[in-house]
Protein backbone atom coordinates (compact mmCIF):
# COMPACT_ATOMS: atom_id res chain seq x y z
CA UNK A 1 0.00 0.00 0.00
CA UNK A 2 2.88 2.80 1.02
CA UNK A 3 4.49 1.39 -2.23
CA UNK A 4 1.72 2.16 -4.22
CA UNK A 5 0.80 5.88 -2.55
CA UNK A 6 4.70 6.78 -3.12
CA UNK A 7 4.44 5.48 -6.94
CA UNK A 8 1.21 8.24 -7.17
CA UNK A 9 2.55 10.75 -5.39
CA UNK A 10 6.00 10.62 -7.87
CA UNK A 11 3.54 10.13 -11.02
CA UNK A 12 1.75 13.46 -9.85
CA UNK A 13 5.05 15.46 -9.21
CA UNK A 14 6.28 14.70 -12.49
CA UNK A 15 3.16 15.70 -14.23
CA UNK A 16 2.81 19.01 -12.34
CA UNK A 17 6.62 19.27 -13.14
CA UNK A 18 5.85 18.99 -16.88
CA UNK A 19 2.73 21.11 -16.78
CA UNK A 20 5.01 23.84 -15.16
CA UNK A 21 8.22 23.17 -17.92
CA UNK A 22 10.12 23.08 -14.94
CA UNK A 23 10.90 19.46 -16.17
CA UNK A 24 13.16 20.55 -18.78
CA UNK A 25 15.06 22.35 -16.30
CA UNK A 26 15.53 20.04 -14.05
CA UNK A 27 16.92 17.55 -17.00
CA UNK A 28 19.00 20.00 -18.08
CA UNK A 29 20.53 21.06 -14.86
CA UNK A 30 21.49 17.06 -14.18
CA UNK A 31 22.96 16.99 -17.37
CA UNK A 32 24.88 19.68 -16.80
CA UNK A 33 26.26 18.57 -13.00
CA UNK A 34 26.94 14.74 -14.77
CA UNK A 35 28.90 16.62 -17.44
CA UNK A 36 30.71 18.54 -15.36
CA UNK A 37 31.37 15.43 -12.75
CA UNK A 38 32.85 13.51 -15.86
CA UNK A 39 35.23 16.69 -16.95
CA UNK A 40 36.17 16.56 -12.96
CA UNK A 41 36.89 12.90 -12.86
CA UNK A 42 39.03 12.72 -16.52
CA UNK A 43 40.79 15.65 -15.17
CA UNK A 44 41.98 14.38 -11.73
CA UNK A 45 42.98 10.80 -13.76
CA UNK A 46 45.28 12.64 -16.14
CA UNK A 47 46.79 14.44 -13.23
CA UNK A 48 47.49 11.31 -11.41
CA UNK A 49 48.63 9.87 -14.48
CA UNK A 50 51.13 12.94 -15.39
CA UNK A 51 52.27 12.48 -11.45
CA UNK A 52 53.27 9.08 -11.76
CA UNK A 53 55.11 9.54 -15.41
CA UNK A 54 56.57 12.76 -13.10
CA UNK A 55 57.67 10.07 -10.52
CA UNK A 56 59.19 8.10 -12.84
CA UNK A 57 61.68 10.68 -14.68
CA UNK A 58 64.85 10.59 -13.85
CA UNK A 59 66.28 13.63 -11.92
CA UNK A 60 67.85 15.78 -14.67
CA UNK A 61 64.45 15.32 -16.37
CA UNK A 62 62.70 16.79 -13.17
CA UNK A 63 65.18 19.10 -13.21
CA UNK A 64 64.47 20.22 -17.07
CA UNK A 65 60.99 20.24 -16.55
CA UNK A 66 61.53 23.28 -13.04
CA UNK A 67 64.24 25.10 -15.44
CA UNK A 68 61.93 25.34 -18.75
CA UNK A 69 59.00 26.33 -15.95
CA UNK A 70 61.00 29.14 -14.91
CA UNK A 71 62.38 30.14 -18.40
CA UNK A 72 58.64 30.35 -19.79
CA UNK A 73 57.99 33.73 -18.68
CA UNK A 74 61.62 35.73 -19.91
CA UNK A 75 60.93 37.80 -23.00
CA UNK A 76 63.78 36.30 -25.26
CA UNK A 77 63.45 33.76 -27.98
CA UNK A 78 62.72 29.88 -27.55
CA UNK A 79 65.73 29.20 -28.43
CA UNK A 80 67.21 31.35 -26.04
CA UNK A 81 65.39 29.53 -23.35
CA UNK A 82 66.54 26.19 -24.64
CA UNK A 83 70.40 27.18 -24.81
CA UNK A 84 69.88 28.78 -21.27
CA UNK A 85 68.30 25.25 -19.50
CA UNK A 86 70.82 23.13 -21.47
CA UNK A 87 73.90 25.16 -20.52
CA UNK A 88 72.38 24.41 -16.97
CA UNK A 89 71.84 21.53 -16.97
CA UNK A 90 75.01 20.59 -18.29
CA UNK A 91 76.41 22.48 -15.22
CA UNK A 92 74.58 20.50 -12.69
CA UNK A 93 74.59 17.27 -14.66
CA UNK A 94 78.08 16.45 -16.20
CA UNK A 95 78.01 12.70 -16.20
CA UNK A 96 74.87 12.86 -18.11
CA UNK A 97 75.35 12.15 -21.75
CA UNK A 98 74.79 15.52 -23.55
CA UNK A 99 71.78 13.67 -25.94
CA UNK A 100 70.01 12.70 -22.81
CA UNK A 101 70.11 16.72 -20.94
CA UNK A 102 68.57 17.91 -24.55
CA UNK A 103 66.21 15.03 -24.85
CA UNK A 104 64.90 16.53 -21.06
CA UNK A 105 64.56 20.27 -22.39
CA UNK A 106 62.50 18.81 -24.82
CA UNK A 107 60.26 16.85 -22.46
CA UNK A 108 60.13 19.94 -20.73
CA UNK A 109 59.16 22.53 -23.30
CA UNK A 110 56.23 19.63 -23.82
CA UNK A 111 55.11 19.72 -20.73
CA UNK A 112 54.26 23.49 -20.32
Amino acid sequence: MKKLLIKKWNGLAVWMLRKTGAWDNIITELIRITEKSIKLEIEKKKAENDKKEFDNLPAYTKRAIELVKGHDSLEVSGESKRHSVYSKLIKEFPEVPKRDLGLSVEVGVQRL
